[in-house]
């Protein structure tokens, strides 16, 4: 299955002199990376911008490139999106969401237990496929994934 793991990264992003996105934490990171590894444990291909796209913060795509490429993966090239929001809320992931919505890709988004949502977001399911995912540890949250999505 094809995954697009979307998660925030301005947000979290400290500043890079000549970048419009910065370096994110890297604790941050080998999160991201070990989610990324246990769907891909899984037999999925997995496409994560932070990684693919951004290189965990070395690699600095123009928006009027990168928007459009993600677009792309996100609507033709993507048989499951998986979203994280994080707190505050990621106004980047909201618009990927939408993104995927749009196309009836199907939907999960994941969120630590105390993580608001917005309301929106819990009658998506009324449009295509799509679930909230609650999760308090990574072993946590990739057994839930393993159970809704399963191995390839």
């Amino acid at each position: 299955m094809r995954i697009y793991f979307a998660a925030p990264y301005t947000n979290l992003a400290k500043p890079v002199e000549g970048s419009e996105y910065g370096w994110v934490p890297d604790d941050y990171t080998k999160w991201l990376r070990k989610v990324i590894e246990g769907l891909e444990a899984m037999s999925h291909q997995v496409h994560c911008p932070h990684r693919d796209d951004h290189k965990w913060g070395k690699s600095f795509p123009k928006l009027h490139e990168l928007v459009p490429n993600q677009f792309k993966k996100i609507t033709k090239e993507t048989d499951l999106f998986l979203a994280y929001l994080g707190q505050p809320q990621s106004a980047g992931v909201a618009i990927e969401i939408g993104y995927a919505i749009s196309r009836g890709t199907r939907t999960i988004i994941i969120k630590k237990p105390g993580d608001k949502i917005t309301l929106i977001a819990q009658g998506l399911d009324e449009i295509t496929p799509c679930e909230i995912l609650e999760f308090r540890d990574l072993e946590g949250l990739l057994s839930q994934l393993r159970t809704r999505i399963g191995s390839q």
